[in-house]
């Protein structure tokens, strides 16, 4: 761009000097030519016409550079708007490489210190676990009486489960008249016929005291509630593999019916075993909320405390006078249906009194509750 207006620039002045000339030679002519004189043309003419159309060329050249001066004009504008978007450009660019800088610088920072919370972290856990290892060798008789004692307890407490209730096979049969009739060894479920045409699926232990007996109350793990409605005990919740209770409406069909007696098996979180039987049992119609109408002659390892629950009738914590918010008969020595935890002296949790210590009120982790048809011969004896 330069360099094109410095050409024009040197053409101009050329102009001009030929401008000058011509000048210079009209003038001397006019001088030497007196008006009354009447000549031929002469070469001095013919150099005039010559001089007259080179002043015309001249004069379109001027146009025509005046022209592309014109153009030249509007092209150094646009380059000086260039130039002027170029330098804002290169302005926001060095703004953008100062922030980008800015930020590296910001994010090595940040780097740093996760670095150093990472060292420290490592340094606290160091000296935690030190610290834990102090606590360990100067408080261990603490360990020795809490931790160890519950583990030892859990330890019993599932090594009696699992003698007593070995790994069983899930079995659907029958149906049969009555547990008794099963002819086989294996506990499992089984159909049983409750009544003319209607049958109902029942856990039925075949070893524990010679087998033939019904479940209806079994409690090892917790994970089922028993804070439940009267319309849940009535017609039974849970599942049969797992923790349930049978139903009180079963129970009364089948024990009004025939004669029953009933066992009932307890293991405390420490392990021990103990259990209470008794040769009859046998409660009422829903009407009667399904009151405890017989509890037969007692004998097991556990206290007696069943034999003082003839009369009581069944509460939920939705009926009238209820005392607590588990279903049972209500008196007050045992619940096996009350709350899973491991507390001494709660009358509300699944607990038996006197279980360990004369009354005492003892929390137990395992409970199964069952019955047993008492053959004719047995009920004569």
């Amino acid at each position: 761009m330069e360099s094109l207006i410095s050409k024009l620039e040197i053409l101009q002045e050329k102009l001009i000097e030929i401008e000058q000339a011509q000048k210079a030679c009209q003038s001397f002519h006019q001088k030497n030519l007196r008006p009354d004189e009447v000549k031929p043309p002469t070469n001095e003419e013919n150099r005039t016409d010559k001089l007259d159309k080179i002043e015309q060329t001249i004069d379109f050249i001027v146009g025509k550079l005046d022209e592309l001066t014109r153009l030249l004009q509007k092209d150094v504008k646009l380059q000086e708007k260039l130039d002027e978007v170029e330098n804002k450009m290169k302005a926001v660019s060095d703004l953008v490489h100062k922030k980008l800088d800015e930020f590296e610088k910001s994010t090595k920072s940040l780097q740093e210190v996760v670095q150093c919370m990472k060292v420290t972290e490592n340094t606290l856990i160091t000296k935690l676990n030190n610290l834990e290892k102090m606590q360990g060798t100067k408080h261990k008789h603490l360990l020795d009486d809490n931790q160890l004692k519950i583990l030892h307890q859990r330890t019993g407490f599932l090594q009696k489960y699992s003698e007593l209730t070995p790994a069983k096979t899930i079995t659907l049969k029958g149906p049969y008249k009555s547990s008794k009739d099963i002819p086989t060894k294996e506990s499992g479920i089984y159909k049983i016929e409750l009544n003319p045409g209607q049958n109902v699926s029942v856990y039925c232990e075949q070893v524990a005291f010679d087998g033939g007996w019904i479940v209806f109350q079994h409690r090892f793990n917790g994970k089922v509630k028993f804070n439940r409605y009267w319309s849940e005990y009535r017609d039974g919740f849970g599942s049969l593999d797992g923790e349930f209770w049978l139903g009180l409406e079963y129970l009364h069909q089948l024990t009004s019916a025939e004669k029953y007696e009933l066992v009932i098996e307890m293991i405390d979180y420490e392990g021990m075993y103990r259990y209470a039987r008794y040769d009859h049992f046998e409660i009422g119609s829903e009407t009667e909320q399904y009151f405890v109408k017989n509890i037969g002659k007692y004998s097991g390892t556990a206290p007696d405390k069943l034999s003082f629950m003839k009369g009581k009738i069944f509460i939920t914590k939705d009926r009238p006078n209820s005392y607590d918010r588990f279903g049972w008969w209500y008196y007050f020595e045992c619940n096996l249906n009350g709350v899973y935890v491991n507390i001494v002296d709660s009358r509300s949790v699944m607990g038996w009194n006197g279980f360990r210590k004369y009354n005492q009120y003892w929390p137990l982790a395992f409970s199964r509750m069952m019955i047993r048809k008492v053959d004719e011969c047995e009920s004569s004896d």
